[in-house]
This record gives C-alpha cells, sequence and structure tokens, in this order.
C-alpha cells in the first residue's frame, strides 16, 4: 500500500503532465491556425493561366497499355484474378 507522501507525489506529477499537455494542445492549435492562414494566403496568390496546345507542340515517343487484371469477389472485394 502506497504511503500519503507517495499519493501525494503521484498526484502533483500527474497535475504537472495535465498542465503540460494543455500547454502542448495549445502550441498545437496555433500551429494549425498560422498554417491555415499561410495556406490560405498562399492560395489568394493563385491565378490560373490557360495554355493553349496545338497538335505541333505535341510528340508522343511512346505509348503503351498495361493490364493486370482483377476480379470483383462476393463481398465486393478487389483480388488478382
Amino acid at each position: 500500500m502506497k504511503s500519503h507522501q507517495g499519493i501525494t507525489q503521484d498526484q502533483e506529477t500527474l497535475e504537472a503532465v495535465e498542465a503540460q499537455l494543455e500547454e502542448l494542445q495549445l502550441e498545437l492549435e496555433q500551429q494549425i491556425e498560422k498554417i491555415s492562414n499561410d495556406y490560405d494566403m498562399i492560395m489568394e496568390n493563385l491565378e490560373e493561366v490557360e495554355i493553349g496546345a496545338s497538335s505541333g507542340d505535341i510528340t508522343v515517343h511512346l505509348l503503351c497499355l498495361a493490364w493486370n487484371p482483377y476480379k470483383k469477389d462476393s463481398n465486393g472485394f478487389l483480388t488478382e484474378a
């Protein structure tokens, strides 16, 4: 059985860990907000530009087809055939 002093020490440790957890959660929220704001500012500065291509601008060097057969089982999952 733990002594009264041991229980008190455990309670103090628990309180310290809970306080540290609160600080970390606050720091996490602040970092998430900062990243979100930075991302929003990046998105505001983007401008869509459409570039048209003519048939003379495109050269096909290699055209390939790959096929890996799968079948759907009775549960709706895909498995290799």
